[in-house]
């Protein structure tokens, strides 16, 4: 890039007692010098004004948005794309409910994991819905999604969590902002409220990074 540096000039001192012709040398040789750099600013002026490079700032679209959760929406719409594939039990027939395993601080957790249901079997019907804790274990980071349904009739599991809208999925996220002794020992902890209305056999599917399991249940 060509930069014009315009100098300033001392104004000339004229000395009256000096000829007249060496004043007018004086001025004409001012007067090309200012001719000479008013040229040099003209041929620069293209590319000191030339249009500036402009920076595009591309908005994430729907399904790359990130919530303050830390997971975005590709990760949900992948696990969600999963179809349910739980078990049929025959109306009457024994729920294979899910065995537990001990976890630390707290109550034993159904499932087979890496994310576990404590309180879930069996789920008291509540209309305001049964409190259920889901957990992560330490070496699980990913996300989760959690569905399900009834075994031995039609009806579909719904969820909430935190005071949220009533859903028929649960998204467990890699920040759930939940702080306890239990998440101290390097748990992640999902409480939420769990709604069926009659009694039987249920399942949870849970989706993850890597894995589905089921967590079957009985409800009374």
């Amino acid at each position: 890039m060509t930069y014009c540096v315009r100098e300033r000039i001392a104004p000339t001192r004229w000395n009256r007692a000096a000829p007249l012709d060496v004043e007018v040398t004086v001025m004409r040789v001012l007067w090309a010098v200012l001719a000479v750099a008013a040229v040099g600013c003209s041929s620069a002026l293209p590319n000191a004004v030339a249009s500036p490079s402009v920076s595009r700032v591309i908005e994430p679209t729907s399904t790359a948005r990130t919530s303050a959760s830390g997971t975005d929406e590709v990760s949900w719409t992948e696990l969600a794309a999963r179809p349910l594939q739980l078990p049929a039990v025959t109306a009457g027939a024994r729920c294979p409910t899910s065995s537990t395993r001990p976890i630390p601080g707290t109550a034993p957790g159904a499932g087979g994991g890496p994310v576990y249901a404590v309180g879930t079997n069996p789920l008291p019907i509540d209309p305001r819905g049964a409190k259920v804790l889901f957990t992560a274990a330490p070496e699980y980071k990913a996300p989760a999604l959690i569905r399900g349904r009834r075994l031995d009739g039609p009806e579909v599991i719904r969820f909430t969590s935190n005071g949220s809208a009533v859903w028929e999925e649960l998204r467990f996220p890699t920040n759930t902002g939940v702080t306890s002794e239990h998440s101290e020992l390097g748990w992640r902890d999902l409480p939420s409220d769990v709604f069926v209305t009659t009694p039987g056999c249920y399942a949870y599917q849970v989706d993850g990074v890597g894995f589905t399991t089921t967590i079957v249940f009985e409800a009374n």
